[in-house]
């Protein structure tokens, strides 16, 4: 029976492939955010009428180029350790867990976004 490293984790190819998805999905969203003429301005979280989808879209957007390298930086290094881990899917999941409980998180605690007092 042949055993399979730790660092190839239970997906058994040693590829961290969805976690370079998710970083060159945050790098299109960016680029077409701000470098092109289409509107994406509904993806980012309204606190003051939060959108179910908002919950997950806008983990994909970042204000400049140092938040998102700021927040790719981490997801690479980390991220690339939980897919081994956990596999692509389990990657996947852990994201969108993340950005909708950070969102929610968001709502709940930051009441004068809501409000229109903060921005």
């Amino acid at each position: 029976m042949a055993s399979v490293s730790r660092a190839q984790g239970p997906a058994g190819s040693g590829k961290a492939t969805m976690v370079f998805f998710l970083v060159l999905l945050n790098a299109v969203i960016f680029v077409l955010d701000h470098f092109s003429p289409l509107f994406l301005q509904g993806l980012y979280l309204n606190h003051r009428n939060p959108v179910f989808y908002q919950f997950v879209t806008s983990a994909l957007c970042h204000a400049n180029v140092a938040h998102l390298s700021g927040n790719m930086f981490p997801l690479l290094i980390f991220g690339k350790l939980v897919e081994e881990e956990l596999g692509a899917v389990g990657l996947l999941v852990c994201y969108i867990l993340c950005a909708i409980l950070s969102n929610l998180a968001s709502v709940i605690f930051l009441p004068s976004y809501s409000l229109g007092l903060g921005m």
